[in-house]
């Protein structure tokens, strides 16, 4: 995978802080310190999250599109029946949109100038 540069990195975690919540920051966050590529279990174990809580809170990024997934099948030893045998075991590892949040952080902006135009002229 290709290094992030860090003014995307820098602008992703102030659009997020400046716009959402504090669920979305620390997700978010995390997300960004495995690289931009978490596997499912692995944000659990580091937020301290039960599994099903936190797929409430990536569902609901999902939706608004701050964050996508990708499954993907892999492998795992099945140990009762030697180093031979294999299991396949389908994960999910989130990572941040980048150009989504760009694009989130544009209509935002546009929206805050507009309004403020809106109350300049009724004033």
């Amino acid at each position: 995978m290709a290094e992030i540069p860090k003014v995307v990195l820098d602008f992703t975690r102030m659009a997020m802080r400046a716009f959402y919540s504090d669920m979305f920051i620390v997700v978010v966050d995390a997300i960004l310190n495995e690289r931009n590529y978490a596997k499912e279990d692995v944000l659990a174990e580091r937020l301290r999250f039960p599994l099903k809580d936190l797929r409430i809170h990536l569902d609901h990024m999902k939706r608004v599109r701050l964050i996508r997934y990708e499954r993907r099948v892999q492998r795992r030893v099945v140990r009762r029946k030697g180093p031979g045998w294999f299991r396949r075991v389908q994960s999910t590892f989130w990572f941040v949109d980048f150009p989504s949040i760009l694009d989130m952080t544009k209509y935002r902006l546009h929206h805050m100038r507009i309004s403020i135009q809106h109350t300049i002229q009724t004033e």
